[in-house]
């Protein structure tokens, strides 16, 4: 994903259907609230947190993921969408602050 530097106030992003091979290009989408990348060819995640501090919404679904990863940081996440990937083994990825 390339030429996206420039879009800094960009809310929503929405590559769903495409040939996405990669996360990228969202380092400088600080107000970016909702990522859709589902159905493209996204073999890892990485960390969005640092990036996209505010990410409520961030679909994944139908990619080539095989681990559930980099979502430290992503404290306003409401909707997480990993549906048909190669996921094999799910662990504890969150813990709920009100049980500490």
């Amino acid at each position: 994903m390339e030429g996206m530097d420039s879009m800094t106030l960009l809310e929503k992003l929405e590559l769903y259907d495409n040939h996405v091979e990669a996360i990228a290009g969202v380092q400088h989408m600080r107000l970016l609230l909702v990522l859709d990348l589902s159905f493209n060819a996204i073999r890892e995640m990485v960390p969005l947190g640092a990036s996209c501090p505010l990410l409520e919404h961030l679909y994944l679904a139908q990619n080539k993921l095989r681990r559930i990863e980099g979502l430290e940081g992503l404290v306003n996440l409401k909707t997480l969408d990993l549906g048909a990937n190669r996921i094999r083994v799910i662990l504890t990825i969150f813990v709920d602050a009100a049980l500490h």
